[in-house]
């Protein structure tokens, strides 16, 4: 027969009371997905120590960062000390320096509300032969987890910081992390990450423009502590053809990625990268090399003094052109036109992107 009114009225009111039940559930559910966590993410690198503090959002299908909250960073110049001493164990006194900022950054997390501290140690302790030992003895001291990752991990986090800034697709993406101690450069090859590893950073490069110039550094307790400048052009230049005979010949994959118009260099850093110093004098983020080796000529012949009127240098005019060559040189051997610069707290993004590994001990 043909169902009443009231028939259809009681299945519409069952239908409505099962679509609610369902969504009650589903988003019981998605709700246990989801666990925000407030975390300090640590990068000990081989010239600055950098922290950020954030709110992540924690789900099966991986971490998304909710909001930035604080952030710092101190020079502790561990690599000046490893290469100026010309030996393979960092100094005491270095080392000293290096566990009062962490412990400072400790406690500055806990004041942030931080239940989750952790981070990575870079290329100076995958050197130095006490490099391993200080960082287990900062969990014996401060209860902080920070591990030293392989240079192909580092080159991973720098990527996932370039990828979190949302500038470039993760194809499409060539991330360029240089530090103090080593440079990595990361991009997806076959559908897997590859690493172009570097082991050039700051620090070797200063004391390579100091032997070219011929001058003498003091084998102070802390490193190196002559400054080459003013710098000659030709010991730039100079400087520039023996880079190009240290830096280790560039993969296929990157000189294919990097030559595909759909690519876009991201280079990740604080305020004392490679990449800083060369955005603050062109007055530009997007980097062309032969803007870079014009950077190189305004500063050339410019003593400590003069550069740090003039410039953002915080502290290491010294190392101004030999940062400018390294990026120059490893622009012109890889093949790159351009790179695009983004500012970032090292390769803090990432730690706080990083999956269990990581963070399941805490």
């Amino acid at each position: 027969g043909i169902p009443s009114p009231a028939m259809d009225t009681r299945q519409a009111a069952l239908v409505a009371v099962l679509a609610t039940a369902t969504a009650v559930v589903w988003w019981r559910v998605r709700r246990r997905q989801h666990r925000i966590v407030r975390r300090a993410a640590l990068d000990i690198g081989s010239g600055q120590h950098k922290m950020l503090i954030a709110d992540v959002d924690v789900t099966p299908r991986g971490t998304k960062i909710v909001k930035i909250l604080h952030s710092v960073q101190r020079q502790v110049l561990l690599s000046h000390d490893l290469v100026g001493r010309g030996e393979d164990t960092l100094s005491e006194e270095i080392l000293r320096q290096s566990r009062d900022v962490i412990g400072a950054f400790c406690a500055m997390a806990r004041e942030w509300g931080a239940v989750e501290v952790a981070g990575v140690g870079t290329a100076v302790f995958r050197k130095a032969r006490n490099g391993r030992a200080y960082l287990r003895s900062l969990r014996e001291a401060l209860g902080v987890r920070v591990e030293v990752v392989p240079q192909d991990e580092e080159g991973e986090l720098g990527f996932l910081t370039a990828l979190s800034s949302g500038y470039v697709d993760r194809r499409d993406l060539v991330a360029w992390d240089s530090g103090s101690g080593s440079f990595q450069i990361t991009g997806v090859a076959a559908d897997a990450l590859g690493c172009y590893e570097g082991p050039l950073g700051d620090s070797r490069v200063t004391q390579m423009l100091l032997d070219l110039a011929g001058v003498i550094s003091p084998r102070a307790s802390t490193g190196l502590s002559a400054s080459p400048n003013p710098v000659k052009l030709e010991h730039a230049r100079a400087l520039v053809i023996a880079l190009r005979d240290s830096i280790p010949p560039p993969p296929d994959w990157l000189l294919r990625k990097v030559a595909r118009p759909e690519t876009t260099v991201v280079a990740i850093g604080e305020r004392t990268s490679i990449f800083y110093v060369a955005a603050s004098i062109l007055g530009t983020n997007f980097l062309h090399r032969t803007d870079v080796w014009s950077a190189v000529e305004r500063v050339a012949n410019r003593d400590d003094a003069d550069l740090a009127a003039a410039l953002p240098l915080f502290g290491e005019e010294a190392m101004a052109v030999p940062k400018l060559c390294l990026l120059y040189s490893v622009m012109e051997v890889a093949g790159m036109e351009s790179v695009t610069f983004v500012q970032t707290m090292g390769s803090c993004e990432g730690i706080l992107l990083a999956g269990d590994v990581l963070w399941s001990q805490q």
